[in-house]
């Protein structure tokens, strides 16, 4: 009975034991062909008990990176998906356009976010099991 209330005593005493820190790779930044956006694949870790993440964001070229990504957000929890060398499920980013990103990834991924557009930047995206 008194070790639910001493937990929680814990718990609120140390805050800072219970936030995950995380921190960010680039992997690959590309300007759109107007100039205006960048794309920004990155690797996401957050902890040993946690995966890689691959992130993608869309950001206007003279906002500051976002620690999340906005459009994309993948791990590999199939073990056979592929693995880009930073760890993370692989993908590929390149503009067909200035207002259109071509995301490509292994299809075996697990994919927490796939937006269809941010910022007025279409994302079209592609499986592919390399």
């Amino acid at each position: 009975m008194r070790l639910i209330p001493i937990c929680a005593l814990l718990l609120i005493g140390l805050p800072g034991c219970s936030e995950i820190t995380c921190s960010n790779r680039t992997v690959k930044t590309i300007e759109s062909p107007d100039g205006k956006h960048r794309a920004i694949l990155f690797m996401r870790e957050c902890g040993a008990t946690t995966d890689y993440t691959t992130q993608i964001s869309v950001v206007n070229s003279s906002s500051p990176f976002q620690n999340v990504g906005n459009a994309f957000i993948a791990d590999t929890y199939d073990p056979d998906a592929k693995r880009g060398n930073w760890g993370g499920p692989w993908a590929e980013i390149a503009w067909s356009s200035s207002k259109r990103l071509i995301v490509t990834y292994d299809g075996r991924s697990r994919v927490f976010r796939r937006k269809a557009s941010v910022d007025e930047v279409e994302i079209v995206y592609q499986t592919d099991r390399p």
